[in-house]
């Protein structure tokens, strides 16, 4: 039998003050944690492209005229600036913000932003296979005219080189079998949840708009807006040292933006924080078929890196997370009450029109 329901009422009003109170002390951290990040951006965006400029390409920096590096280091403040002032309006646009449908193919929103097909990314992926292993055979073959000539067992060098030939074609499919089945594997996974939270989210807007799972998907929207803003500052940046000469032109700049966005899916994170190195294959302007595979350093901005180096920015965002762990226990909480309530009344309408004979 089920508690009494003015006390499961008193309970629900009781959490209902809890999670006002959360909600107020999540606006007021976020609110010192962007203005901690907008400090921080100041200082880690001119960072990455010093680093990029002066370690990564430095030939190609001093190959600026004075003037030159002058409006590209101008360039840089005026995307600080702007990030800094985008952060302001934060969590004013999380709160419009309208999460992405479950429905909705993250690789068919890569795809839209490249120049090119389906079919033309996977003839590219096999390009860049080729090539890689065109260059590994070089250098076996290289090391293996070196150690006929210091040895006499030349038969058994070629054979051994072959049979070294043959296992590493036969790891490269394996590899590539692997990354296919990966992404299917997590995209699947990545539906299923977005099914549920977003059923669970329009669910709650629409019946209960007490439910304190408004708070979490408040969490969700802010750090969408967050991860957003620093993937259009890293393309404005990488666009800008494109167009300086820092990086190179022959390939557009949607590749970049999409090989950021699919960041987790293979992108190598770069040496220095913030960055990320990338294997690009561009064609020759002369020859459709003649195409080199070149290495790009990019900036990526990303939170957990500017966290790290940020002790009270990192502070407050390990606060956040004792919220949202809070959250989450209201959420389970609310819905408990919210049973034995239903329950509740179901007995007492039950009782109210049951007769005995």
């Amino acid at each position: 039998m089920a508690r009494a329901l003015p006390k499961i009422e008193q309970e629900l009003k009781t959490l209902s003050e809890q999670a006002e109170e959360v909600k107020q002390e999540l606006h007021d951290r976020y609110v010192r944690y962007l203005e901690i990040l907008g400090r921080s951006l100041k200082k880690h965006l001119p960072m990455v492209t010093y680093y990029i400029c002066t370690q990564t390409y430095p030939d190609l920096f001093l190959n600026l005229s004075v003037r030159e590096r002058q409006e590209l280091q101008e360039k840089i403040r005026e995307i600080c600036n702007d990030g800094t002032k985008e952060l302001t309006s934060a969590l004013e646009r999380a709160e419009t913000l309208k999460l992405p449908s479950p429905s909705k193919d993250i690789r068919e929103t890569i795809l839209k932003k490249l120049p090119i097909t389906e079919e033309q990314l996977k003839m590219l992926r096999e390009r860049l296979f080729q090539s890689v292993k065109e260059e590994e055979a070089k250098t076996t073959k290289n090391d293996a005219n070196t150690q006929e000539k210091q040895s006499k067992r030349s038969l058994n060098i070629f054979e051994e080189d072959d049979d070294n030939e043959e296992i590493l074609e036969i790891k490269d499919d394996e590899d590539i079998n692997d990354e296919d089945i990966n992404d299917e594997d997590i995209n699947d996974e990545d539906i299923n949840e977005e099914d549920i939270n977003d059923k669970s989210e329009d669910e709650n807007q629409t019946q209960d708009p007490d439910h304190p799972i408004h708070l979490a998907n408040f969490l969700k929207r802010v750090e969408k807006v967050l991860n957003d803003l620093l993937q259009d500052l890293s393309n404005r940046t990488n666009q800008l040292l494109q167009s300086s000469g820092i990086l190179s032109t022959k390939f557009p700049p949607q590749v970049l933006e999409a090989a950021i966005e699919a960041e987790g899916s293979g992108s190598a994170v770069g040496n220095s924080p913030n960055t990320l190195n990338l294997l690009i294959e561009a064609e020759n302007a002369k020859s459709s078929k003649d195409s080199t595979v070149m290495q790009v350093t990019a900036v990526r901005l990303r939170l957990g890196e500017i966290e790290f180096s940020e002790p009270a920015l990192s502070a407050q965002r390990n606060r956040i997370r004792e919220l949202g762990s809070k959250i989450k226990k209201l959420c389970k909480y609310y819905d408990k009450l919210k049973r034995e309530k239903a329950i509740s009344e179901a007995e007492i309408a039950w009782r109210s029109t049951w007769y005995e004979e």
